[in-house]
């Protein structure tokens, strides 16, 4: 994909991007994370995110992905669509709404909202947000990045 263009309009929406949320995919991001000062990779134990009978006996559906692995995504999308223009004074928060779970299929879509003439350059304001497969919104956000 080329790099966001100086001309979009508000309302433009970038092409969606689905992922498949894994358990895989959910207990290696959660090990990972464990392992970070280890020199080898260790597991989380059982947890929310690996454990489906631990997940339930919590009150959850079943497990239930990490909120940052969404973050993740949208922010190597944002890159790709601005670079430098995210990557050095862009911004990304995020809201989880309602679990991923194991095997959703996760749409994420990012629509412009605003944009704002910065010296030679346009900042973009952006809402962001995913749905399941069943169309139901699971986060919600706000993003910003500048093209020159």
């Amino acid at each position: 994909m080329t790099k966001a263009a100086k001309d979009l309009a508000v309302g433009y929406q970038f092409p969606s991007r689905k992922k498949l949320m894994t358990q895989e995919r959910m207990t290696k991001y959660i090990d990972y994370l464990f392992s970070t000062w280890q020199d080898k990779l260790v597991s989380s134990g059982s947890n929310i995110h690996t454990d489906d009978v631990f997940a339930k006996s919590q009150g959850l559906p079943g497990t239930v992905a990490d909120g940052m692995i969404p973050t993740v995504w949208f922010s190597t999308y944002l890159t790709e669509l601005f670079g430098e223009g995210y990557v050095k004074g862009g911004k990304l928060m995020n809201k989880y709404i309602k679990p991923m779970l194991a095997n959703d299929t996760i749409t994420m879509h990012i629509r412009i909202k605003e944009r704002l003439a910065e010296g030679a350059a346009v900042r973009y304001n952006m809402d962001v947000w995913c749905d399941n497969q069943q169309g139901e919104t699971v986060v919600v956000g706000s993003a910003s990045a500048a093209v020159s």
